[in-house]
């Protein structure tokens, strides 16, 4: 039979469960919050750093003036717009970026054997590849073959988008998007642009 003092504990472990519950689902939203920021601030470097290359950088912030000075005697021109007809990803650095990517682990996949494999367990002979019959360097090349034709087709699709098909602009931003999906594993070389992040 339950005592009071039983059930007490009971509540108390549920009080404890729910306030867990609560902590965590504040800090999954707060994770969410931060990480849509930081997306938002990714996007703001680099349409910032997209207008100073075209030269056209956003007007500096106002600044608070006295009232007799804030009437201007003249109108003002307009500040220039910033071009959006051109999109901020140069399409040819994207891809001779991911090109010479997949030319380099094109070059060393030759390096890459099974545990098994009778290349592992004896030194190389001369200076080129070993001969071997394991299949890791036959799947990288066959890895790396299928992605440079993903990046042709994509490169192809957004270079002869046509405006008068129906889907035209989600084909080729989404053509565009794959080509930055395709690169991003290698965000971590020296040559990666922000912008290219999809």
């Amino acid at each position: 039979m339950l005592t009071s003092a039983d059930t007490w504990g009971f509540t108390n472990t549920f009080e404890r469960c729910e306030l867990l519950r609560r902590a965590a689902a504040d800090a999954v939203a707060k994770a969410r919050r931060m990480q849509s920021e930081s997306a938002q601030i990714r996007l703001r470097a680099a349409q910032t750093r997209a207008d100073l290359r075209r030269g056209s950088a956003a007007p500096p912030p106002p600044v608070a003036v006295p009232e007799a000075a804030a009437r201007p005697t003249a109108p003002r021109p307009a500040a220039p717009r910033p071009d959006t007809s051109s999109p901020t990803v140069d399409l040819a650095a994207l891809a001779a970026f991911l090109h010479a990517r997949l030319d380099e682990e094109a070059a060393s996949a030759h390096l890459f054997h099974e545990a098994d494999c009778s290349a592992v367990r004896r030194a190389p002979v001369g200076p080129g590849p070993v001969r071997c019959g394991c299949l890791a360097p036959r799947r990288l090349h066959q890895k790396i073959s299928t992605l440079r034709d993903l990046a042709h087709a994509n490169e192809a699709a957004v270079r002869e988008a046509d405006p008068d098909s129906p889907g035209w602009p989600f084909s080729e931003l989404a053509a565009l998007l794959d080509l930055q999906a395709l690169a991003l594993p290698y965000e971590l070389h020296e040559l990666w642009c922000e912008e290219w992040r999809p």
